[in-house]
């Protein structure tokens, strides 16, 4: 499955769908504390970076939709803090942040792309630093298949694979 179709339509022209994740997210930012330096990875459609900034942190992120991170890097001017990247290869220094937020990622990422990823958290994320990371709970994948009209796939619909 062509896994960045669906991100790509989720964090650009379905941004909406996010809108539920406010609470979640709010909270999330409100575990930091104001001045520590956080990575995002996985934008969304923006809304931890939102509370961040309201919260006082230096907020980085990292995301593969390269629309999603120029329209970050221009609502929030967020400028070099919001990279294209995947989490399996951050692009930013060893030991760089205080915490480093991953909420609904790792249910979309097969083996090959969670245990690097991990491993890429571990080296950005400093000394004494924070993960924060949230997932669906007791989620039953195939209540959530769906057919491909074009091609007959079978999929889940919001892409999850674990």
């Amino acid at each position: 499955m062509k896994q960045d179709a669906i991100w790509d339509y989720f964090q650009n022209d379905g941004r909406a769908v996010f809108q539920h994740s406010r609470p979640r997210l709010r909270y999330l930012a409100r575990q930091l504390t104001p001045g520590q330096r956080v990575l995002n990875i996985g934008v969304g459609g923006g809304v931890f970076e939102e509370a961040a900034i309201a919260r006082g942190l230096d907020v980085h992120c990292v995301d593969p939709s390269e629309r999603a991170i120029e329209e970050l890097r221009s609502r929030l001017s967020l400028g070099d803090k919001a990279r294209v990247g995947r989490g399996q290869s951050i692009p930013f220094s060893d030991a760089s942040f205080d915490a480093i937020v991953v909420s609904e990622v790792m249910e979309h990422l097969a083996d090959d792309a969670l245990f690097p990823m991990v491993r890429e958290i571990g080296r950005v994320l400093g000394p004494g630093g924070l993960l924060l990371g949230t997932v669906p709970s007791c989620e039953d994948l195939t209540d959530q298949q769906v057919v491909c009209p074009d091609c007959s796939k079978v999929f889940h619909r919001w892409g999850h694979v674990r």
